[in-house]
């Protein structure tokens, strides 16, 4: 007997690290297929949060559908958020 497993997306590329200059305005965005979902016919969607799980700071926006994140970044050491895969 085989089960039907709801496979967990996986990371299929590369995400560098990013920097950002203090009080100008940023930009990054990264392609849809840096994630892979191995059910066939399931669709990802993303959510972004800091590492902890809190939600970004006011100062940084993403968006879900375009995947990219915008802002002026204030002056902050050690910010470092973390990119959520969701079905």
């Amino acid at each position: 007997m085989i089960a039907d497993i709801n496979e967990s997306p996986e990371l299929s590329g590369v995400l560098a690290d990013k920097t950002a200059q203090v009080d100008a305005n940023m930009s990054f965005s990264f392609n849809a297929n840096v994630f892979n979902d191995p059910d066939l016919g399931d669709e990802l969607t993303y959510t972004s949060t800091l590492d902890n799980g809190n939600l970004l700071p006011s100062w940084l926006s993403f968006n879900p559908n375009t995947i990219t994140y915008s802002k002026i970044p204030p002056m902050i050491e050690g910010f470092r958020n973390q990119i959520n895969r969701y079905r």
